[in-house]
């Protein structure tokens, strides 16, 4: 039996509430997996476009009302109660843990949302509905037969919405890779009951129709207090709660969706991404498996438990492009001449680009004060990925007064928390500049914040790649302070949110 479960109505609303909740509410935004798997979708209009991706859902919680009915949270954030046989709830998972330390990731640090609140990604779930363009394009590429399985894929259940007297069947929604991403097709399943629905993605849709959904990673909410994570939004819908005829907060362990969360959904959350082989250097910690298999650190990291025919090989530059796309920053270490720079260029061709030099000075980094108005002076890079990411009218605000650049950025930064483009700031040959400046590049990555004035926070969606020859990341380490070099050290070993691939890149396949 899996630890995952879901919430009790009084940590939700009562005495027993979650830090969380206190801070975030009760409301949840549901997902277009859900919507597409039967989920009721609170205040929906047709004719409405407001908010598409921020829409909610009403989700279960394991308490009863004492009639065989479970309390709920519904589209407002209200308690309720609904009957156990209905299929259009949505799913919270929530997953307890004994220590921060012990928090599951997909390898990636968390990171410490404006209110406080730890957020942290882990496990794989198909969520949000493509373009119109890349539906085409998906759809082509199915029916063409080219594109390719992966081996993994994600259960639901196959009954109507609206069949409350049938029993739970399993359904596979088979996982495809295309162009170094995954995605699922779903057969529109809503209640809609045959009327027009739209996504997130503004398209609409009726039920029969087949929308294709991204495969990305579920963010979680972390209760340090309760020892306690959450799912963000609500991440899947159309499996009824039900339970034995007694129903009562006890039995939750004998629910259908508890059985659904044992046995699907939280082994198809830790799927592994595929077989990756990048030549890595084994060091001390490496473990032994019984085959005599030596296993690397990126591999203890994302085991990989399928079969061997069903993993799929994936080229350097894709396992490159998948990190970035993941929003996980990049070390490229090799020697010169593989063609580092150049494959993070054919991939971002409007990339930010520095060329780190060895008479660098430090305000090329975190910016300068001009001594004689005493303003903050942020430095070109930061400029450039703000000013990308402004509207016309903001960035009018920005030339005027560079100072309005602050302002700016806490709103941009808010706003490109939805967005799914990648800005990505490449810093080319780390080890060329000074151990100082080094530092600095370090500390930037991070915390994401350059540090002027009273700080300048980079767009959420901005992703830091770095090259450097193979010499030992520390050769240069005199200026580094103790606390900034034990960081990197422990990031680069345990894959956290900073230099992701501190490997050798080989010539790509």
């Amino acid at each position: 039996m899996s630890n995952i479960t879901f919430l009790t109505q009084e940590q939700c609303f009562e005495r027993e509430k979650l830090d969380i909740i206190k801070k975030r509410g009760t409301k949840a935004a549901i997902t277009d997996f859900s919507i597409l798997l039967g989920g009721y979708v609170s205040g929906y209009h047709i004719d409405s476009d407001d908010s598409l991706e921020g829409r909610t859902g009403y989700y279960w919680t394991k308490s009863d009302d004492g009639d065989n009915d479970a309390r709920v949270v519904n589209g407002i954030g209200d308690r309720y109660c609904r009957n156990v046989d209905e299929r259009d709830g949505g799913a919270r998972p929530a997953l307890p843990f004994s220590s921060i330390s012990s928090i599951p990731t997909n390898g990636v640090s968390g990171k410490r949302a404006r209110d406080g609140i730890l957020e942290v990604e882990y496990g794989y779930y198909p969520q949000k509905a493509v373009s119109k363009d890349m539906q085409l394009k998906l759809e082509q590429a199915f029916k063409s037969g080219r594109l390719s399985r992966t081996g993994k894929g994600y259960t639901t259940d196959s009954k109507k919405y609206d069949d409350y007297d049938e029993k739970f069947e399993p359904k596979k929604h088979e996982e495809y890779q295309y162009d170094g991403k995954r995605y699922v097709r779903v057969e529109t399943n809503s209640y809609f009951d045959g009327g027009e629905f739209q996504l997130s993605n503004g398209e609409r849709y009726k039920d029969g129709d087949y929308v294709w959904v991204e495969v990305s990673p579920v963010k979680w909410l972390v209760d340090e207090k309760a020892k306690i994570m959450l799912t963000e939004k609500l991440i899947f819908a159309g499996v009824q709660f039900k339970a034995t005829r007694d129903y009562h907060t006890r039995d939750f362990d004998k629910t259908d969706i508890k059985t659904f969360m044992d046995k699907y959904l939280s082994k198809e959350l830790e799927q592994s991404r595929g077989t990756i082989n990048l030549g890595e250097k084994q060091d001390e910690t490496e473990e032994i498996e019984d085959t005599g298999t030596r296993k690397s650190r990126l591999q203890k990291l994302n085991p990989d438990d399928t079969k061997p025919s069903s993993r799929t090989n994936m080229t350097d530059t894709e396992i490159i492009h998948n990190w970035i796309e993941a929003g996980e920053s990049v070390l490229l270490r090799g020697p010169s001449g593989i063609g580092k720079t150049e494959r993070i260029k054919s991939l971002y061709p409007d990339l930010i680009y520095i060329k780190l030099t060895n008479n660098m000075f430090p305000e090329k980094v975190v910016g300068s004060v001009n001594l004689q108005t005493g303003q903050s002076i942020p430095p070109d890079f930061a400029k450039t990925v703000i000013m990308q990411e402004a509207t016309e009218e903001e960035r009018k605000l920005i030339e005027e007064n560079i100072q309005s650049i602050y302002d700016i950025a806490d709103t941009v930064y808010e706003r490109s928390k939805e967005s799914r483009k990648k800005v990505v700031i490449m810093l080319d040959e780390l080890l060329n500049v000074k151990p100082a400046v080094q530092a600095l590049v370090y500390t930037l990555v991070l915390n994401r914040i350059v540090e002027i004035g009273k700080g300048l926070k980079l767009p959420d969606n901005v992703v830091v790649v770095a090259t450097r020859k193979p010499k030992e990341i520390f050769k240069c380490s005199r200026g580094l302070s103790r606390a900034v070099r034990k960081e990197i050290r422990s990031y680069i070993r345990y894959g956290a949110k900073s230099w992701r691939m501190d490997n050798r890149i080989c010539d790509t396949t």
